[in-house]
């Protein structure tokens, strides 16, 4: 397929190269609807065309889109690279792309363009859900967890709830609230009240923190899902 005559639109964008780096083959959805209008084209190697294809974009691969041949050479080495992770992109109208490049049997190359808007969509929302969460939680003038029923893995902890243990957490490294408790049995404990009731009031617990000191705690606790746990 010419790149003069490129095939009906789908979801899904292409780009087909030959070995020597020139488009043979195309559809618009990789460069945009404006392609339809341009009649008769000329063959273009990958970096005019990975250049055209950026016109349609507000952001490649977290950087925002810059005129000029070095940002289209920069972003054709970026994209080309076969065994790198995928590339997200942002369109001027404000959908989200995944850019991957797959080796052809000829020795050439195709690029390809995924549309994934909706779960684009969904992950920001999720952070900034997660964000105004911290927010709350961090102000809340009473330590705070979130925790994995099962395993009492800490799946997030204000830092009040921090101080009161005496040490850093991060949510990279598993730490579980479990282990500060003196009598483990009182976790579980919490847990079956927790299942048979909207939340848990005044629930006494003991903690021991780092240094090894313990501290009596009132505890109120209620179930619900965090980060799809």
């Amino acid at each position: 397929m010419r790149p003069d005559n490129p095939v009906t639109s789908t979801p899904t964008g292409y780009a087909l190269f030959d070995a020597n780096n020139v488009l043979v083959g195309s559809n618009p959805e990789i460069f945009g609807s404006q392609r339809l209008d341009r009649g008769e084209m000329q063959p273009m190697d990958a970096i005019a065309a990975i250049a055209e294809a950026l016109s349609c974009l507000k952001s490649f691969d977290g950087r925002p889109i810059e005129p000029g041949n070095a940002f289209a050479e920069s972003a054709a080495a970026r994209w080309m690279q076969i065994d790198d992770a995928p590339v997200e992109a942002e369109t001027l109208d404000g959908r989200w792309k995944l850019l991957t490049a797959h080796p052809r049997p000829d020795g050439g190359i195709a690029l390809v363009s995924v549309d994934i808007t909706d779960m684009k969509r969904a992950q920001i929302a999720h952070l900034e859900n997660a964000e105004i969460f911290r927010c709350i939680t961090d102000s809340h003038p009473l330590p705070v967890w979130v925790v994995d029923a099962g395993s009492g893995q800490i799946l997030y902890e204000s830092l009040d709830a921090s101080n009161l243990l005496g040490r850093k957490w991060t949510s990279n490294e598993p730490q579980f609230l479990t282990d500060h408790f003196v009598n483990t049995g009182e976790f579980d404990e919490i847990r079956s009240l927790a299942n048979n009731s909207d939340i848990v009031r005044d629930h006494e617990i003991q903690l021991r923190n780092a240094s090894g000191s313990t501290v009596w705690c009132s505890t109120n606790c209620r179930r619900g899902v965090y980060g799809g746990r």
